[in-house]
């Protein structure tokens, strides 16, 4: 019961709050109008006594150095006559000026008390303006489309000349060099004979008996079995060579029957 209470006492406070701020806001609108329209009535009563006055306005010329006795002279009779009329006081047209401030105090008193207010603003040509956008959207795209931005360098071949150069003495300085290398041995230096089984490798070995047998085979396809017998007095060494992978298969298979002979056979 209290909080419903307090919840109603708050929601009244607020509602006289706003009450009073809209009083509030009211009053200074009102204020301002007054003062606006107080303005406006004094410029219109002032332009209206202006007005009035303006047409009883004549100007007077009053000579107060005039001489009391002219001389008789023609010429100076005449004279001071065109000077009488010169003088003479002239009546000022105000026609234009009295119209004119007749109108802005008509336009003054069609004043309105306040400014009018604008609620909305609504625009009907929003196609148009989306299709004009469209239309310089695809003109920019059209446009880059159109940029070279890849462009073709062409870099001329440049042209090498190299002078000819005469070789020959330097290929028969090595040539010189190499055959004192190869033909004469460092002196001091022993001489070394190459073995011409170096380059074999081993395949298949059979040394379950006396009878020994030792396959080996080049990159070349040669190949060599080595027969080693141990059945004597003593142990000889032979050889039998061929070439060809499929030859050195057949011919370890049959390895017993082979003839073999010595190396330097």
């Amino acid at each position: 019961m209290d909080q419903d209470y307090l919840v109603e006492a708050v929601r009244r406070k607020r509602e006289e709050q706003e009450a009073a701020e809209q009083a509030q806001e009211q009053a200074e609108k009102q204020f301002t109008i007054d003062q606006f329209r107080s303005v406006a009535k004094a410029v219109a009563d002032a332009t209206e006594v202006l007005v009035r006055f303006l047409p009883t306005l004549e100007p007077k010329v009053e000579v107060k150095n005039f001489p009391k006795q002219i001389d008789t002279s023609k010429e100076v009779v005449k004279a001071v006559k065109g000077l009488e009329k010169t003088l003479k006081p002239q009546k000022v047209d105000n026609k234009d000026v009295i119209k004119a401030i007749a109108d802005l105090s008509a336009a003054i008193k069609a004043m309105p008390g306040h400014m009018p207010r604008t609620e909305a603003v609504s625009v009907t040509n929003i196609g148009e303006v989306a299709q004009t956008l469209v239309e310089g959207q695809k003109k920019l795209t059209e446009a880059l489309n159109k940029l070279e931005l890849s462009p073709k360098i062409t870099v001329p071949k440049p042209t090498v000349t190299v002078q000819p150069t005469d070789t020959k003495g330097i290929i028969k300085a090595l040539k010189d060099v190499k055959k004192e290398i190869v033909d004469k041995p460092v002196p001091g230096t022993p001489t070394f004979v190459q073995d011409p089984l170096v380059r074999f490798t081993p395949v298949n070995m059979d040394d379950d008996t006396s009878i020994q047998y030792y396959s080996y085979i080049a990159t070349d396809g040669e190949f060599y079995i080595r027969k080693v017998d141990g059945s004597g007095a003593y142990k000889t060494i032979r050889f039998y060579f061929g070439k060809g992978a499929a030859a050195h298969d057949t011919a370890w298979t049959g390895r017993a029957g082979l003839t073999y002979t010595m190396w330097a056979a």
